[in-house]
């Protein structure tokens, strides 16, 4: 006897679901327990979450969703607020699940759920850990060793969701994940609606760059390239960096701002700090590329974000950016200053050296309405509808494996 796990005839009428006079499982299945660290707007791995939560009973007509997590903004869910791994167990919700979800990219105590049996299947949203010698701040160093080490949990659940095949490979090669067990499901990411908007054929070349002031978003080393490309083309150009002040490391923003000072790049690079939504989507529609320098990327959803505005990407060879740009970005390799330069300089020359912009697919030429309209195309296969209903045609075929379909 499952001691966690009450009969459903014990709780009939405890937890209301869907109306009518069927039996518990019949009226409330399946029951699906999420949980998580923090549940807040704006916060990458929520927002998948929030897209998942809510999107549960298109798949689950009958189905119920509860958030266990230790703070959250969000006030539209089906959210419990806990203190530790205790409360969680406490929760009748929990205990009676069908399904439990853990969200997975940095050491939480709640993770560690998962080492148990409960009888329940157990699922795990990977979204991949930077990796730890990446951050030279010790505190912030030690929570990656951390969340390295718990890495391990993984091996525990009957299914790993994972975020790319290169988070997938990692958690197969380096956290002992039994492949038959790993599967990738890319997250949700909100792409702009409309058509794709025209770019400017005419002016600066307009570059941008989306995310945290912090040394694994390499920073510094595009600085650096764009101070060796303004001595190189008399094409003109602006570089925007846009990203979460709150999230950064003072330090390395401080770097980066005395290095655009150094070079002398005041009216060519600009720094405007977190956008809301909408001006964020101003940002993509006024680009004409997107660059990321990163040393590490997990997913790379600014890389979806920009396709989806008919950009073009300019990218590191990092972790799953390769997958994330696909057939419509340039690639170099991580750290590498010179050829940051040099892809930019293509750039440039595609974009204004001739009498009309040319953009690639797969490195050959094209105009701006076919690279807009195809790169939109596949980045719309990241939107909440697809991508949420992967993730929940993988948890249907984990309860018909562990005979829960009702």
């Amino acid at each position: 006897m499952n001691l966690l796990r009450p009969s459903a005839s014990s709780l009939a009428g405890q937890i209301p679901c869907a109306t009518g006079s069927r039996d518990l499982e019949a009226t409330c299945w399946p029951r699906i327990s999420f949980v998580n660290s923090i549940y807040l707007d704006r916060d990458a791995i929520s927002n998948t979450l929030r897209d998942r939560t809510r999107r549960l009973r298109r798949h689950f007509p009958n189905g119920r969703g509860r958030v266990f997590c230790y703070a959250s903004n969000v006030s539209d869910q089906d959210i419990e607020i806990v203190r530790n791994p205790g409360d969680v167990l406490r929760s009748e919700f929990f205990r009676t699940s069908d399904l439990v979800v853990f969200e997975y990219g940095i050491h939480y105590d709640l993770f560690d759920l998962v080492l148990a049996d409960f009888g329940i299947p157990r699922v795990v949203s990977f979204h991949n850990v930077t990796p730890s010698r990446l951050f030279p701040d010790p505190a912030r160093r030690r929570l990656l060793e951390q969340s390295e080490r718990q890495c391990w949990n993984l091996r525990f659940a009957e299914l790993v969701a994972c975020n790319s095949a290169f988070t997938r490979d990692q958690a197969v090669a380096e956290y002992g994940v039994d492949p038959a067990r790993a599967i990738v499901v890319p997250p949700s990411v909100a792409v702009t609606g409309g058509a794709v908007a025209a770019k400017a054929a005419d002016g600066p070349v307009e570059l941008l760059n989306v995310g945290r002031f912090v040394a694994q978003k390499g920073l510094l080393e595009l600085v650096e390239a764009i101070a060796l490309l303004r001595g190189r083309t008399a094409i003109p150009f602006r570089l925007t960096l846009a990203g979460a002040q709150r999230y950064s490391d003072p330090a390395y923003a401080a770097a980066v701002h005395a290095a655009i000072r150094r070079h002398g790049l005041g009216e060519v690079v600009r720094i405007v700090g977190e956008l809301d939504d909408d001006s964020l989507r101003d940002a993509y529609a006024a680009a004409h590329a997107v660059v990321l320098p990163s040393h590490h990327e997990g997913f790379g959803v600014p890389a979806i974000e920009a396709l989806s505005s008919g950009c073009a990407v300019v990218a590191s060879a990092a972790g799953s950016l390769p997958e994330a740009v696909g057939r419509f970005g340039t690639l170099f390799p991580v750290g590498d200053v010179e050829r940051i330069a040099a892809r930019l300089l293509d750039l440039l020359t595609d974009l204004r050296g001739g009498p009309e912009p040319v953009y690639r697919i797969d490195g050959r030429p094209c105009d701006q309405a076919r690279f807009g309209r195809e790169a939109r195309a596949y980045a719309d296969e990241f939107l909440p509808a697809p991508a949420t209903g992967r993730f929940y045609e993988a948890l249907r075929s984990l309860l018909e494996r562990n005979g829960r379909m009702v």
